[in-house]
């Protein structure tokens, strides 16, 4: 493993950890086998459809109005920035 990115770092300091120390551990060692070796761990390795808050999208309506956009559920919200 060669590290963490940056925007996996922030994704890991911006979540809530409810399930404390277990889940982080769990969490990171799904980064470690999802980035294989030599590679980083990268946002969607650690976190499939987690998205920040200040990565939240927009989008205009049909009357050319912004209005927050769903939520895609696929494997890398994190790209989405």
């Amino acid at each position: 493993m060669a590290g963490v990115t940056d925007l996996a770092m922030q994704a890991l300091l911006a979540y809530g950890w409810p399930g404390n120390v277990r889940e982080l551990g769990n969490i990171i060692e799904r980064g470690v086998i999802l980035a294989g070796p030599g590679n980083w761990i990268e946002c969607r390795d650690l976190f499939p459809i987690f998205v920040l808050p200040e990565m939240e999208r927009v989008a205009v309506d049909h009357s050319g109005e912004l209005v927050a956009a769903e939520r895609e559920r696929d494997s890398a919200p994190c790209e989405k920035i």
